[in-house]
């Protein structure tokens, strides 16, 4: 299941962001909050997400922020990025201007209109708190009735909001394999693609004690708008569960009239992959050499493409 970290790096997709470290002592321990300062160029406006580590002291950080969050709005040198996996759209410049001391500043410019400077967007008073410890009710109705008159309007997403959030999402891409290519190939690729919010049939995932196996998956193999096949020597040579969900996918694309299939391609040939299937030989495949990183980053183009 997808925690807060993944939650907060993929909330708000599309919106340019700045991503700096701040450093908080606290006694005689010093903690490092992620802190994401959210640039909405469209909306002209910006606001704050923060990651909280485990281990501070959640009561006394809120409040020293709460009458100091003007040092959180300050552009310092960071990481620029585009969370949620999405493209700048065409035509679209971001200028980066180092002042030195001062830290940076950015100018957007789209070309539809006047540049923006960053520092100019007004801040909403939004600040998204995003926790692994589950911060007291109690407490966030203290903070948030403390913080309100200052303009300061803070949002808690901890534990519950993950599993509340991750309860909704139903498997968008069937993952089907052989079980000896688990450690090389299926497991990292399938904790990669959840962990950019994109919810996969995966068994390590998606089946508990006790479970019907050949029930749940069928169920996944039903309900999946995508079946992501990972062929490898081992998936060619062997009958079973794989054979048995590549025949099932296959006829649901007869019922359906529409391609279902994404394979993944490592260290087969096409002649293989022909014996095996000459429906799966003429598919567009993603070749596992391109590295998880792209082969991941392809797919989550592909299957939010799809409208999955």
């Amino acid at each position: 299941m997808p925690g807060i970290t993944q939650f907060f790096e993929t909330d708000f997709p599309g919106i340019f962001s700045l991503e700096v470290p701040v450093v908080v002592r606290q006694s005689t321990k010093e903690h490092v909050v992620k802190e994401r300062i959210l640039l909405d160029f469209e909306a002209r406006v910006k606001y704050i997400t923060l990651l909280l580590p485990q281990g501070i002291e959640i009561r006394s950080f809120l409040l020293y922020i709460t009458t100091n969050y003007i040092e959180l709005l300050s552009l310092k040198q960071g990481k620029i990025l585009v969370p949620g996996g999405k493209r700048i759209p065409i035509g679209t410049k971001l200028n980066v201007q180092d002042l030195g001391v001062q830290g940076i500043n950015l100018i957007y410019n789209d070309y539809s209109g006047p540049e923006v400077d960053a520092n100019t967007l007004p801040f909403t008073g939004r600040i998204f708190i995003y926790s692994e410890e589950e911060v007291d009710s109690d407490f966030q109705a203290q903070i948030i009735s403390h913080a309100e008159p200052l303009g300061i309007h803070f949002r808690f997403r901890g534990p519950l909001f993950a599993q509340e959030q991750t309860s909704h999402m139903e498997p968008i891409a069937f993952i089907s394999h052989d079980s000896r290519d688990k450690d090389t190939i299926v497991r990292p690729l399938a904790q990669e693609l959840q962990r950019m919010m994109l919810s996969v049939w995966y068994d390590e995932f998606s089946l508990e004690v006790g479970d019907s196996l050949r029930g749940s998956i069928e169920a996944g193999l039903k309900r999946c708008q995508r079946c992501i096949f990972v062929l490898t020597p081992n998936f060619l040579g062997k009958g079973g569960w794989p054979k048995r969900e590549y025949d099932s996918i296959f006829t649901r694309e007869l019922v359906e009239e529409r391609n279902l299939i994404l394979p993944i391609w490592s260290e087969v040939t096409r002649n293989e992959v022909f014996e095996y299937s000459p429906t799966l030989a003429d598919r567009v495949a993603l070749n596992w050499n391109l590295g998880l990183d792209e082969v991941a980053s392809r797919l989550y183009r592909k299957l939010t493409k799809d409208g999955s």
